[in-house]
């Protein structure tokens, strides 16, 4: 719960008001979606806790950020209810049906309704329950898959390196399955992970995972890279610039993106020099 409080006092709106460029909005955006869904993982551990009234202040300010946000409305409407404050509750509805006519020219979705007619009555509205769930799921099955892993594991330790494409639908396990492998095993190798945000920019899970492995290289060793890797690197990584703040941007080349695939192979190999590197990259499209 500390780190979501600590996630969102972190944001402070768009982060690219005055630009408006492609990728600046989509960045904005991306930004904008994690927010909300930090705020609404923070209101439900409130609620979870029955404090009512920190969960309606966080609802509120998924409202500030988007006015027709149905479920933070019912949400409302339903805190309002259990802590006694019904007028306040019935506004909610209200307020709601005011800004659906005035920004998109529809009605409520039929369950906000019921649950408007039923706080209207006087209804008593089901509590809020807590669900305690074990803190470790057992993993089950998948030997084969498990057998298979560790084979291709063993020979990128004998030096063949390998790559292993999971797919599968959503919800069967597939990130479960990669991080019972991972685990209890750390400490023989470097795990790199990423996740790929649907409106990420261009090479985003690489560049997170090069951000993750330059915390693990001390800065002597990074200096191995020949100045024009590094230069290449640091146009995408920041990290680069504030180790090496005397980097200049190479020269425009025809050959530009090769030479930025080649300097992002020697990182890596960088990376992988004294020991294993895993690079994890979830939820590729």
């Amino acid at each position: 719960m500390r780190a979501l409080e600590q996630a969102i006092a972190l944001y402070r709106g768009p982060p690219f008001p005055d630009i408006y460029e492609d990728w600046a909005l989509t960045e904005s955006e991306r930004f904008q979606s994690l927010y909300i869904d930090a705020l609404e993982q923070l209101a439900e551990l409130y609620q979870a806790q029955h404090d009512l009234q920190r969960a309606i202040s966080i609802w509120t300010k998924v409202l500030h950020v988007v006015p027709w946000h149905e479920r933070a409305y019912r949400e409302l409407m339903t805190l309002y209810a259990l802590s006694g404050d019904r007028p306040a509750a019935l506004r909610q509805y209200q307020q709601y049906c005011e800004v659906l006519q005035r920004e998109l020219g529809v009605s409520p979705l039929p369950e906000t309704t019921a649950l408007y007619e039923r706080i209207l009555r006087g209804a008593s509205l089901e509590p809020i329950r807590v669900v305690e769930l074990p803190t470790e799921m057992p993993f089950v099955g998948r030997e084969r898959e498990c057998h298979l892993l560790k084979d291709l594991w063993q020979k990128a330790c004998n030096g063949i390196g390998q790559a292993l494409l999971i797919g599968g639908e959503v919800g069967v396990g597939k990130t479960r399955f990669v991080e019972h492998f991972l685990e209890g095993a750390r400490a023989r190798y470097l795990v790199l992970r990423s996740v790929a945000y649907t409106d990420g920019p261009p090479y985003d899970p690489i560049l997170q995972a090069a951000h993750q492995g330059l915390k693990n290289i001390p800065d002597e060793t990074l200096a191995q890279l020949p100045i024009l890797w590094r230069s290449e690197l640091a146009q995408f990584i920041s990290g680069f610039h504030e180790r090496f703040p005397d980097l200049k941007p190479n020269p425009l080349s025809p050959h530009g993106k090769v030479r930025w695939f080649a300097a992002l192979t020697r990182l890596f190999e960088l990376f992988a020099r004294k020991r294993p590197v895993v690079l994890f990259l979830d939820d590729l499209h």
